[in-house]
């Protein structure tokens, strides 16, 4: 239902209906439709989280690497699950505390992104600041070009799917190169 509608334009008469379940059924488990799609948002940041992990383990070694991977695993999460991207992003449910588990999911992805640029920042290829606002700023620039690429508001400035990670890669360098000076509020 996600491929063709926003997350407010679903019912829940629609997702039983997709699940082959009836209308009542989805009420055993949540309590409202907002539950519902908070439930898939966490199964989403658990996704994003995973990849990110997995990513920073196979790289632990080579800090400048596992930074490329990073952002690379979120695109292609991005890619790979569309609509758990679309949901996490442009619903109007948010992670907080209405929603304790979605707010844990979401955060856990956050924590590995602040600790390998507080990684970065010790081995002197990153630049001095706090690491939170560092970790925001870099997921701006990640989720930005991720959201921009999956829109398909890049191809007219040449971002394929045969290119796409190259083009990311090189906006990290960039980003990268641009974070070596210091930033304090």
């Amino acid at each position: 239902l996600l491929k063709t509608k926003s997350p407010g334009e679903i019912s829940i008469r629609e997702i039983a209906r997709a699940a082959g379940v009836s209308q009542a059924a989805p009420f055993r488990h949540f309590a409202s439709k907002e539950e519902l799609l908070a439930a898939i948002m966490k199964e989403g940041f658990e996704l994003q989280a995973k990849y990110m992990r997995e990513s920073s383990e196979k790289y632990k070694d080579d800090p400048l690497e596992r930074f490329y991977q990073c952002g690379l695993c979120y695109l292609r999460m991005g890619l790979k699950h569309p609509q758990h991207f679309k949901l996490m992003f442009q619903s109007e449910i948010i992670p907080d505390e209405k929603y304790p588990e979605l707010q844990m999911a979401a955060s856990s992805t956050f924590v590995v992104l602040r600790n390998m640029i507080i990684d970065l920042q010790a081995t002197g290829l990153f630049g001095t600041g706090d690491p939170y606002l560092r970790s925001m700023n870099c997921w701006s620039v990640v989720h930005g070009f991720t959201s921009l690429y999956a829109e398909g508001r890049l191809a007219w400035l040449g971002v394929t799917q045969e290119n796409a990670e190259a083009a990311m890669r090189v906006l990290l360098s960039q980003y990268l190169n641009g974070t070596k000076a210091s930033i304090d509020p």
